[in-house]
């Protein structure tokens, strides 16, 4: 989820999103139109405000006091496309670096995506570095800072929080929560309203709508809470993907320099 437990960070928050989109480079394929489906208003939730709901949301990944005492994360997961297991290896420093590579557990070329808190870019498998504009960039910031958890820490990267009507997926209600980061992609974050654990991430992007959803929640190295399975969907008809946490570290030492582009044959703007 972006930003939060499903885009990579503390959570694996964003990480789905992020390895859909790399998939679809690696595989080809080529996008249809998108048909989203508009979510059912919830017949029924507990009235709270925003600031209450991001302290139980806070609470129940963590806490801000231990979140704010991880400064680096290595988490590593699989998941399994065309018949071949590819590997996701998302690192992460605070503030607002980021760093993703998906590669086929088999061997071969390597997709490359970071973020070094200002140049956004990634390396394809022939080593090309892309310089990314636009909206590619606005995706991989909204990774980075959903990654190092911007929605509790905003001094981290600005993000704007918002409280959406709530909405009943499958005969239950549950809080909505806009989030969204400057210069970066706005998304929703699904919260059980009795756990307050972020079960869902849903974002609109320009062809389709991607959903991921924590099938099973876990604990990092310091106790925080992680996924520990992940399952995207598209509105596009694109293959649900479900990825699979195999090991996550928390304050391994990393260099800044690991986070910026790295020298290449050629480098693009794209």
């Amino acid at each position: 989820m972006r930003g939060n437990l499903l885009h990579g960070g503390c959570m694996g928050h964003r990480l789905a999103f992020l390895v859909l989109g790399v998939a679809l480079v690696a595989a080809g394929t080529v996008r249809l139109a998108a048909q989203p489906t508009a979510p059912a208003p919830a017949a029924s939730v507990a009235t709270a405000d925003l600031a209450a709901i991001m302290q139980r949301y806070t609470a129940a990944v963590g806490g801000k006091e231990l979140l704010a005492k991880i400064t680096t994360q290595v988490s590593v997961f699989s998941f399994t496309l065309l018949n071949h297991t590819m590997i996701v290896t998302t690192t992460t420093k605070a503030p607002n670096y980021y760093l993703q590579v998906v590669a086929p557990e088999s061997g071969g070329g390597a997709l490359v995506s970071g973020f070094d808190g200002k140049l956004a870019w990634m390396q394809d498998a022939s080593g090309v570095v892309h310089l990314l504009s636009g909206q590619r960039r606005a995706e991989l910031i909204t990774d980075a800072v959903g990654a190092n958890n911007s929605e509790i820490f905003p001094e981290r990267w600005p993000t704007v929080v918002s409280l959406k009507p709530a909405e009943t997926i499958d005969g239950k209600p549950y809080y909505v929560v806009a989030i969204a980061p400057k210069g970066g992609v706005s998304h929703d974050m699904i919260l059980d309203p009795q756990t307050f654990q972020p079960i869902m991430d849903r974002t609109v992007e320009q062809n389709a709508t991607l959903t991921s959803t924590v099938d099973a929640f876990g604990a990092g190295p310091l106790g925080e809470l992680y996924p520990k399975s992940l399952t995207t969907t598209r509105s596009d008809g694109f293959p649900t993907i479900t990825t699979t946490l195999r090991s996550v570290k928390d304050n391994v030492p990393v260099a800044n320099s690991l986070f910026a582009p790295p020298a290449s044959q050629g480098t693009e703007t794209i």
